[in-house]
């Protein structure tokens, strides 16, 4: 008895293992998001936006300011629930109870609020695209390997839980949480850099006014 006991125990952690290596899509994510971060960066210092010294202008800075706060929190948020937690626990709590990928939710409201700052629409409709064709595949492999390690509790959080977009009527937070603070200490400059990219963007239009960088093409 102790023996079969041992080979389904051995058996089930050969098959965790086999599902512990993250997918070519995981293994690439943060990579392309720098890459696609430099991007974005390069388009906003030789690219002059059409609309930023317009009234519309001046809404999308003030909405994607708006959006890449929301982005930074949010993923401050997400944070504090798993830093030191990641795949070891299943979190169903906190921004976890409004949907199963909320870390990748603010990520995309942080990047779209980036884009809008920047004055056009180019390079949101860019960021969209980009989330809607990488992020399933990166998702797809993360809740694969999750499902191995936590089973049947995992697939009852899917059941109850969406996907990417939040439904806030569904929130449940505990009273006290452990919070390992090292780890999230480390977390906060990754989750704030969308309010610096921001500012960063003004910069670089505050320099293209004073003629200090030029113009190559225009953003529309």
């Amino acid at each position: 008895m102790f023996g079969f006991r041992l080979l389904i125990f051995w058996k089930r952690e050969k098959v965790i293992m086999s599902h512990s290596r993250r997918t070519l899509f995981e293994r690439l994510r943060i990579g392309l998001t720098w890459f696609f971060t430099l991007f974005v960066i390069i388009l906003a210092i030789f690219g002059q936006s059409s609309y930023q010294a317009s009234l519309l202008g001046k809404i999308l800075f003030a909405l994607g300011g708006s959006l890449a706060a929301i982005g930074a929190f949010g993923r401050l948020w997400c944070s504090l629930y798993i830093a030191g937690y990641k795949n070891n626990t299943l979190i169903s709590e906190g921004p976890y109870s409004l949907c199963r990928n909320p870390l990748y939710f603010f990520s995309f409201i942080g990047a779209l609020g980036v884009g809008l700052s920047m004055g056009n629409f180019t390079v949101p409709v860019m960021i969209i695209a980009g989330f809607t064709f990488y992020y399933p595949l990166v998702v797809s492999g993360e809740e694969a390997r999750l499902a191995v390690i936590h089973g049947e509790r995992f697939h009852n959080y899917c059941k109850n839980t969406p996907a990417f977009f939040p439904r806030f009527s569904a929130l449940n937070e505990p009273g006290e949480y452990t919070v390992q603070t090292k780890l999230f200490r480390k977390d906060i400059g990754d989750a704030i850099w969308f309010i610096w990219i921001v500012f960063f963007l003004q910069l670089i239009a505050a320099l293209r006014t004073l003629a200090y960088i030029p113009t190559l093409f225009t953003l529309y």
